[in-house]
């Protein structure tokens, strides 16, 4: 199964990866995906298969039913792409796909991904995974710049890195992200 365009998102669990992702998939250009809510405001996908977050498996085996034409988005904690198969499953096969690496590059940021972490998730460790850097398009984003601060210039960045890839217009409605975002930062 050859499919057409999509971005994979990888994160280290807790600083706003499904939120990220979700927001991202609010543009024109990316299938849309539905989320839910719960209680302390962490975000799940929906219509996702769980095991399909939580180790890879092919596409064809999730049930998902991809856009053909629009790009697709798909979600991992890093910790899954160490995964000898995660590449095998979940970029190969894609036309066109590129990896978007999640890194908070500032203490600062270290200390919001800690704060997010204990208040999302009960045990496990706290700090950033390793990210797995293969012979795949790849670029590197700051949740923190693009979450707390939200840095027009980040957020500009990013659509220009994704535009430039996939040879289409991206434009993310800045207005619109910045209620969005004000609106997932009073709960966190």
């Amino acid at each position: 199964m050859i499919l057409n365009k999509a971005i994979s998102i990888l994160y280290s669990p807790g600083h706003g990866g499904e939120f990220l992702s979700w927001l991202i998939g609010q543009n024109p250009a990316f299938a849309p995906v539905q989320t839910s809510i719960n209680d302390n405001n962490k975000w799940d996908l929906q219509n996702v298969v769980r095991f399909f977050h939580t180790e890879p498996v092919p596409l064809k085996d999730t049930g998902i039913n991809f856009s053909t034409n629009l790009i697709n988005i798909q979600r991992d904690h890093t910790l899954t792409a160490n995964d000898p198969n995660y590449f095998k499953y979940r970029i190969e096969p894609w036309n066109k796909h590129m990896t978007i690496f999640s890194r908070i590059g500032s203490s600062a940021g270290i200390e919001w991904h800690r704060r997010l972490y204990y208040k999302k998730l009960s045990g496990g460790t706290f700090g950033q995974d390793q990210l797995p850097i293969e012979d795949i398009n790849y670029i590197t984003i700051d949740p923190y710049e693009l979450l707390k601060l939200h840095n027009i210039d980040a957020w500009v960045q990013l659509q220009c890195e994704l535009s430039d890839y996939f040879k289409e217009q991206i434009c993310f409605d800045n207005k619109t992200n910045s209620k969005l975002i004000e609106f997932w930062s009073k709960s966190n």
